[in-house]
């Protein structure tokens, strides 16, 4: 059993900091699921429905769209009228990262391709990162927990 000073000591050797971003890069998985959730349901980072910059792309598919949809089997079916669900391949969620500098997270996907894919992408402004309802699920569900239990690990109280 350590003694006061011992547990004192191992306290004030923690790194808050560095304990934090361990814990969020430890829960990368849960972050970026939560960024696809949002996505799937047209949400923003802002808290605001996902817009692209370009007017050729409405957020819902076209008639067309599903059209071609239904001849090239993506991984998730386009429907006319439905929000767009940002999976043809699966290359677009498939490749979502996360970044992590101090407290601060980064979200970006490799999977955003060239061309005219790579402009579709480039039209959103809100399409990385969580949302306050997103946020707040992390931290009440995942985060806060995590964190404590990280905590005591680094100052050696478990």
């Amino acid at each position: 059993m350590a003694t006061i000073r011992q547990v004192y000591k191992n306290i004030h050797a923690v790194k808050f900091d560095k304990v934090v971003e361990d814990t969020l890069r430890s829960e990368e998985h849960a972050i970026i699921k939560l960024n696809a959730n949002q996505l799937q349901d047209g949400q923003g980072s802002d808290d605001k429905e996902l817009k692209n910059r370009d007017k050729k792309y409405t957020g819902v598919y076209k008639p067309l769209t599903q059209e071609i949809a239904e001849s090239d089997n993506p991984l998730l079916p386009k429907r006319a009228g439905e929000l767009y669900n940002f999976v043809w391949t699966g290359d677009f969620l498939a490749n979502l990262q996360l970044e992590v500098k101090k407290s601060n997270i980064q979200i970006y996907s490799t999977g955003t391709g060239s061309g005219s894919k790579a402009d579709f992408f480039r039209g959103y402004t809100n399409l990385y990162g969580l949302n306050k309802k997103s946020r707040e699920q992390f931290i009440e569900n995942v985060f806060r927990s995590k964190l404590v239990t990280n905590y005591k690990k680094a100052a050696k109280l478990i």
